[in-house]
């Protein structure tokens, strides 16, 4: 099988994984491994990419997650996305014209940015098909009793 059969057999994080999504956990923080927990599965999965702003014109960086502000009115929103959450539109003030972060790798480039994104992260969840990082399936487990989700865990960190 060559390098490019290979390749294309590789499956990511949809929008449709995410309609069923519970809880996620850090397995290995600096590899960006993670094991989300979905209705139906466990996956673990890996994130893959860089920040390309040019290539995905800035999708997170053009609204923000309202879903925090419980004292306003549903009014207040813009909009509701397909996951139920709401949303502003509203720029971050720290792009320059050209869509540059002014704070890019600068003292108070917010924790938010440098951790972007993570599978629970429901501002990735609204451009996932816009951005630039993706969430390779290393490994899936069906869900079939207790105690399942140490076993995966232990099971992981013995190939590693």
């Amino acid at each position: 099988m060559d390098t490019k059969t290979i390749e294309a057999k590789k499956e990511y994080l949809t929008k449709e994984h995410f309609k069923e999504f519970i809880s996620m956990d850090v397995l290995e923080f600096d590899k960006k491994i993670y094991i989300v927990n979905f209705d139906y599965k466990f996956l673990i999965v890996k994130r893959e990419g860089i920040c390309d702003y040019k290539k995905c014109k800035n999708a997170c960086c053009k609204f923000v997650d309202a879903n925090y502000l419980k004292d306003y009115s549903r009014g207040f929103f813009d909009e509701k996305d397909e996951f139920g959450k709401y949303w502003l539109k509203r720029k971050c003030n720290n792009l320059s014209k050209c869509g540059k972060c002014k704070l890019w790798k600068k003292k108070g480039f917010p924790i938010e940015c440098k951790q972007f994104p993570h599978p629970s992260d429901t501002t990735y969840w609204r451009v996932l098909d816009k951005c630039t990082f993706k969430f390779r399936i290393l490994h899936t487990i069906n869900k079939v009793g207790k105690g399942i989700r140490e076993e995966m865990i232990k099971c992981f960190e013995e190939q590693q």
